[in-house]
C-alpha cells in the first residue's frame, strides 16, 4: 500500500526537484523585488534638491507675490546634523508639496565666498550674510520676509524628527502671521 495518500484523488507527490526550482525562483523574485525597492528610494532621493541660495532680491519678490516665508537655512558641507535634517526634514517637506504655497527654502553655506545678491539688490558673500544674520552654528534656520527681516524666531541645531516637525510648523505660522500684520 502508498504511504502517501492524496488529499486529491489522481494528483501525484511532487518532485524533490519540483521543490527546490520552485524555492529558487522564490528567491530570485525577493532579490529583484528588493533591488527595484532600492533602486526606486535611490532616484526618489537624488531627485530632490535643496535650493542654493543665488539672488536674494528675486527670491524677495517671489515670497512677497505669493506672500511666503523665505526660510534660509544655513549649514556646512561637513555638518552631520545638517545632513540628518536634510533627509529627515527638508527633503521629505520639498517631496511632499504641502509647504510650496507657505515656503521658500534656500540653503546657505554659511563658510562660502559665493557672491549673491542680497535683499536689496547688494552684491555679498555667503559669508557676509551669514554674518549680518549672526549665524553661529549649524544648522540654522532663519526665518525672513522679502525684505530679509526676520520675522519669527530660528531654529538651532537639529537632534531628530520627532518634534522638529511641530517646531517648524509653528514657525512657519508665526512667520506668515508677522508679515500678514506687517510688524
Amino acid at each position: 500500500m502508498n504511504k502517501f495518500v492524496s488529499v486529491w484523488p489522481g494528483l501525484k507527490p511532487r518532485s524533490l526537484k519540483f521543490y527546490l526550482q520552485a524555492s529558487i525562483f522564490v528567491r530570485l523574485i525577493f532579490v529583484v523585488f528588493l533591488q527595484f525597492l532600492i533602486i526606486n528610494s535611490m532616484v526618489m532621493a537624488a531627485e530632490v534638491r535643496i535650493p542654493v541660495a543665488s539672488d536674494f532680491e528675486q527670491d524677495g519678490k517671489k515670497g512677497q507675490s505669493s506672500k511666503a516665508v523665505i526660510m534660509l537655512y544655513f549649514s556646512a558641507p561637513d555638518c552631520r546634523y545638517c545632513m540628518k535634517l536634510e533627509e529627515s526634514v527638508l527633503k521629505p517637506m520639498l517631496r511632499g508639496g504641502g509647504y510650496d504655497k507657505k515656503v521658500l527654502l534656500r540653503k546657505i553655506d554659511w563658510r562660502s565666498p559665493a557672491i549673491v545678491n542680497d535683499f536689496f539688490g547688494q552684491r555679498t558673500s555667503l559669508y557676509k550674510l551669514s554674518e549680518r544674520y549672526d549665524v553661529k552654528v549649524t544648522p540654522t534656520l532663519v526665518f525672513v520676509d522679502s525684505n530679509g527681516r526676520e520675522v519669527a524666531p530660528r531654529i538651532l541645531g537639529f537632534q531628530s524628527a520627532d518634534f522638529f516637525w511641530h517646531y517648524l510648523d509653528q514657525r512657519i505660522r508665526q512667520s506668515r502671521t508677522a508679515m500678514n500684520s506687517g510688524s
